[in-house]
């Protein structure tokens, strides 16, 4: 369908409203773009660093989550700065932060 084609659409869109500082207008265009699978991880990563800065730690922890859960590149290295920061303001121990971040991360050749 036609729609399905749109993802660059909305997720430009979510770009151009980030930076004009319009969150509201980006969070539902990056929502649209992870609907029709363009751009996950950046839609994700952008998702979570408005709630993050709104001050809404539970959605930000999901959508860095969900960016985790791909090889993201520097957006996973970014997220997991996130995510230390989140535990940070939450108080978590360090026990806690062990159990609750999924570390997608390899050692190895």
């Amino acid at each position: 369908t036609p729609s399905e084609g749109r993802g660059p659409f909305h997720f430009e869109l979510g770009m151009a409203y980030f930076k004009k500082k319009k969150f509201a207008d980006a969070k539902a265009q990056f929502e649209n773009s992870l609907k029709r699978g363009y751009n996950p991880g950046p839609s994700q990563f952008f998702i979570g660093s408005m709630a993050f800065t709104a001050g809404d730690l539970d959605a930000a922890s999901k959508a860095f989550e969900e960016l985790l859960k791909s090889d993201n590149g520097e957006l996973n290295v970014a997220a997991l700065y996130y995510m230390g920061m989140i535990h940070f303001q939450n108080g978590s121990s360090s026990e806690r932060r062990a159990e609750t971040i999924h570390w997608p991360l390899t050692i190895g050749p």
